[in-house]
């Protein structure tokens, strides 16, 4: 995104209220920056490349949680480095 990152797109809607499930997505995966990102309630902080299994279970978590009404807070890969 030009503007914005999805991490500061993320952070803004949560500053506004809007608590919506989000999958964070990276090339430059961080393990300070996914800690934070996941304390905010993204759904998971993904590291690329990644597979469609991975990719596609987040989305199934974030449906289910939104449906459930549940505050996101799971990830669908391990920290990196581990």
């Amino acid at each position: 995104m030009p503007e914005m990152s999805g991490i500061a797109l993320h952070e803004h809607l949560i500053s506004e209220g809007r608590h919506i499930p989000t999958i964070i997505m990276t090339a430059c995966p961080s393990a300070g920056e996914r800690s934070r990102v996941l304390a905010s309630g993204a759904v998971s902080y993904l590291a690329k490349p990644l597979s469609e299994d991975i990719l596609l279970e987040s989305v199934r978590d974030a449906l289910q949680q939104h449906i459930a009404g549940e505050s996101p807070n799971t990830c669908g890969q391990p920290e990196p480095g581990n």
